[in-house]
């Protein structure tokens, strides 16, 4: 309980510092900004340190906290600036956003804590790059599955949350669980704020947040094996074949740490800044840096999300343009934005070679069956809401309850962010982007990520909707608008119920969120070797260890504790570096380990040399992989240093030849 009110406090404590450092770039948003401040808050502080690693300063705890001492000192002896634009704040608005946020984390804390295991589909990639952002004093950190070189992938994510567990020193198990529940309450909060901006209602914006976080798909109503009592969860989001449609409560729940669902605070984020620049009637440059800000960030963290939300805020920014005065400011605020953009996203960009990629027709569509299931329940509200919009010709306003501007429910952020969605749905049905996934499975990731964006994008409209509905002047148009909207909302509360029930039926057991109660219960060698790695090494040690195939138990210890080994999964590395670069690099590695467990021993020597290996490590998989495995030349290289039941560690000691 310490961890988790120490965790939520230093959490709590960042938004404070963005409340008082920033606050009056949000003071015109309903609840000032309050729920935007939860996301904001650890990205002040992540850029702050991503800036100073960039330019050589190493990355350390006391940094940490040398960053969030400065910053207090500094909110303490400021007097922040009240915002021209904003009018009395609303108390009502500013104590749900808290409470939005605070139950939201504790909620899925509590449900993170049934299933807390980080064991089973990319857990051990995610657990394997957040400990190795945990133990990088430097930036890009080094890959935990590739030695030597710097992590390929997207990483300012598990850069930000292993600034948190590093700060409060806490176990990355642990810091893995909690930061799933806080990006669960960070989306649900900005997603209240969002919508209050838009609906002016607390409870439509309360419902719209919850609704994110809590919502489902019609998936499992589909499958036989759920009326029979059989459900198949996960796959819910395997719906369209060869494609993956996941929603933030299966991925919240599943517990892959993944960019996209770390993102998901930051596009939210992104979405309710552009509405305030573009809402109202005013100018405000320090807003549009901000937003830059988190622009650069999202690149960073996922760039699927960037192109199409650059392209909206492009968009707004000319349509909000009605005089030449005007314009002339919109164009210093997109310089502004794309500016701030491409400083914070530099570091990434410039160490990131991304794969080879192309346009490719798609062929092969989504059955309209599957995909209504799948979009259903977010693409509904939003046809709903934009074909009421182009009938009557008006937006919706705020009801002045919660001082929401009238300027923001007027203009044509819903239209732009309903579009938006439209389209991240129609794409894949006409292009995809040819990565190195075959038939037919080619157009998996542009589906995933394009139809994840989608419901993020919808998901503020479903209370306009609502709210609409609400308000029809013609009884029919109500009771027909109920009866479509509440099937939408019956049929995305069954995935959710079905998830607890399924846990519950699975066993109670004592509750916790150390992710690495398996492998002390299960496998408990590898869980003391583990241990001993984590408790007795610093720094970058490079391991040996079996490789293999992804999903499987190789790479086990350098996912676990972030260390790097010479060749981790395969064929994730096999995506992670398909430029020409390196080609032939993972046959090489992949060898050179053959030749380090079974080689002579003046090849093997030589391989550990050529890697810097200090540890080798002999367990069950590596037994298994190598059957003709001889240990007794190990203490030949160096000594023993650690043992327990079958897992053998040798540290090869330098100067000591075989």
């Amino acid at each position: 309980m310490l961890t988790i009110a120490t965790w939520v406090l230093f959490v709590n404590g960042l938004a404070w510092l963005f409340d008082r450092l920033f606050g009056p770039s949000l003071a015109v948003l309903p609840d000032r900004g309050v729920g935007l401040s939860k996301t904001l808050g650890l990205l002040l502080l992540a850029t702050i340190v991503w800036t100073m690693a960039a330019v050589g300063l190493p990355i350390s705890v006391t940094t940490v906290w040398m960053v969030v001492a400065g910053a207090c000192a500094i909110a303490l002896v400021s007097r922040r600036a009240r915002s021209a634009e904003a009018g009395t704040a609303s108390r009502p608005a500013v104590l749900m956003a808290e409470t939005i946020f605070l139950g939201t984390f504790l909620a899925f804390a509590a449900l993170r804590s049934l299933a807390p295991n980080i064991l089973g589909g990319e857990k051990w990639m995610d657990f394997a790059l957040l400990n190795a952002a945990m133990r990088a004093e430097a930036f890009p950190p080094v890959d935990p599955w590739f030695a030597g070189e710097s992590v390929n992938y997207y990483y300012f994510g598990y850069f930000s949350w292993g600034l948190v567990a590093k700060a409060l020193v806490t176990v990355p198990a642990v810091a893995y669980n909690l930061a799933l529940a806080t990006i669960a309450a960070q989306l649900a909060s900005a997603t209240f704020s969002l919508g209050l901006a838009l609906t002016g209602r607390l409870a439509l914006a309360t419902g719209g947040a919850l609704l994110i976080a809590l919502g489902g798909s019609f998936a499992l109503l589909a499958q036989a094996g759920f009326w029979a009592g059989h459900p198949d969860l996960f796959g819910a989001t395997r719906i369209i074949e060869g494609a993956i449609t996941e929603f933030p409560f299966f991925s919240l729940t599943w517990g892959d740490l993944h960019p996209h669902l770390m993102n998901a605070p930051l596009v939210v984020a992104f979405l309710a800044l552009l509405l305030r620049l573009t809402g109202t009637g005013r100018s405000h440059l320090p807003t549009a840096v901000l937003l830059g800000v988190v622009a650069g960030a999202m690149t960073s963290t996922s760039p699927w999300d960037a192109p199409p939300l650059a392209g909206l805020c492009a968009c707004l920014l000319l349509v909000t343009a009605r005089t030449h005065t005007t314009l002339a400011r919109r164009l210093a605020e997109a310089a502004a934005i794309a500016a701030a953009a491409v400083l914070v996203s530099l570091p990434f960009l410039t160490s990131f070679v991304a794969p080879p990629l192309d346009l490719a027709l798609t062929t092969e569509r989504s059955s309209p069956v599957a995909f209504a299931f799948s979009a259903g329940p977010w693409l509904v509200p939003v046809c709903l809401w934009l074909g009421w919009w182009v009938v009557d010709r008006q937006l919706p306003e705020g009801d002045g309850g919660t001082r929401a501007p009238a300027a923001l429910g007027r203009l044509g952020f819903p239209v732009g962010l309903a579009l938006v969605a439209l389209m991240a749905w129609t794409i894949p049905e006409i292009v995809h982007l040819d990565d190195m996934y075959g038939p037919p499975n080619e157009r998996m990731n542009t589906v995933f990520k394009l139809h994840w964006l989608a419901v993020l994008c919808a998901a503020p409209i479903v209370p306009l909707a609502w709210q609409r509905v609400l308000s029809a002047d013609r009884p029919w148009r109500r009771r027909t608008g109920l009866l479509v909207l509440g099937a939408c909302l019956a049929g995305q509360a069954v995935f959710p119920a079905v998830w607890v029930a399924t846990q519950v039926r699975a066993g109670w057991r004592q509750p916790t969120l150390d992710g690495h109660r398996y492998l002390r219960e299960r496998v408990p060698d590898v869980y003391d070797a583990v241990t001993f790695f984590r408790t007795q090494t610093t720094g970058q040690a490079v391991i040996v260890e079996a490789t293999g195939d992804s999903y499987g138990f190789a790479g086990r210890i350098s996912a676990n504790t972030g260390l790097p080994t010479i060749l981790g999964w395969r064929g994730h590395q096999g995506l992670w570096r398909s430029h020409a670069r390196w080609t032939g690099r993972l046959h090489e590695r992949e060898e050179a380990i053959d030749r380090i467990y079974l080689g002579p021993d003046d090849d093997s020597w030589r391989a550990l040399r050529h890697y810097e290996v200090r540890y080798v490590v002999v367990g069950g998989v590596e037994r298994a992989r190598y059957p003709g495995l001889d240990e007794a030349r190990w203490p030949r290289f160096g000594r023993l240093a650690f043992a327990s039941g079958s897992m053998r560690i040798y540290e090869i000691v330098d100067g000591r030849t075989p």
